[in-house]
């Protein structure tokens, strides 16, 4: 064996992070030296160095899915309740029976005319997010966007369930409201839904805004596809049914009972 060198080094104790770097240069050229004299002008593995840049997540990236999907429940709750109840504060849905117009095919119109309206709203909310405010949308739009029309049918069908009790327009706008502010503040349009006590987080996760915010979210912030939000999917498909159901048991055509 060839006969072992030793190269003695001294350092001054009271430079720790100098010493460290002198050491790590010295033991990189020393670990050079000792292949080439094996005999090894390549080593076998070496590093590849190639720089990436991770994104920056703002607090408004965070909160710009939030402030989509709250626009889109405060317009779809209060205005189809408000609405509605004004055609019948009018006597407009009871003239409806006597047209040859069926009913039907009146809540189908209001309907599509929301969500298209919606879906304007989500697509301007977003724009001036991005373009004005700098905010970011690191997943697919068009995701963002079936996501909304999906819970805006569940916005819609709890604004026709509100309009169907209440007695005016001035209380259907008392109720949508009393109905869309916990919703707002607790379903994690500002700040996450985990910071809250644990039991409010489990009543939270019932509300409907929860898991479209959370989808969001995800596709928004996190750039994942649509199809990881089944948990979220889910509890949205649910709500338009139960949503649906609501919607038909309170709401029709006739005067309102007293």
């Amino acid at each position: 064996a060839p006969p072992q060198v030793v190269l003695q080094t001294y350092y001054n104790a009271g430079n720790p992070q100098q010493n460290q770097i002198a050491f790590t240069a010295l033991s990189q050229i020393v670990s050079h030296l000792n292949l080439q004299m094996s005999g090894i002008d390549e080593p076998p593995v070496t590093i590849a160095k190639e720089a990436v840049s991770d994104k920056h997540v703002s607090y408004y990236d965070f909160i710009l899915p939030g402030l989509v999907a709250m626009g889109v429940m405060n317009y779809s709750i209060a205005g189809i309740s408000v609405a509605l109840s004004r055609f019948r504060e009018q006597r407009i849905l009871k003239r409806i029976l006597a047209t040859p117009l069926a009913p039907s095919k009146f809540l189908v119109a209001q309907v599509f005319a929301h969500l298209l309206l919606a879906l304007v709203q989500a697509v301007l909310i977003l724009a001036v997010g991005i373009k004005v405010f700098g905010g970011h949308v690191f997943g697919s739009i068009p995701a963002l966007l079936v996501l909304v029309t999906l819970a805006n049918i569940i916005f819609l069908n709890i604004g026709f369930a509100i309009a169907g009790r209440a007695a005016n327009p001035d209380a259907a706008s008392g109720v949508a409201n009393a109905v869309a502010l916990p919703m707002m503040f607790l379903s994690g349009v500002f700040f996450p839904t985990d910071t809250l006590p644990d039991i409010m987080q489990k009543i939270v996760a019932l509300l409907p805004l929860t898991p479209l915010i959370e989808a969001m979210r995800k596709i928004s912030v996190d750039g994942a596809a649509i199809t990881t939000c089944g948990g979220q999917l889910l509890a949205l498909a649910i709500w338009v049914v139960v949503s649906f159901g609501l919607a038909r048991l309170n709401f029709s055509f006739a005067e309102k009972h007293a």
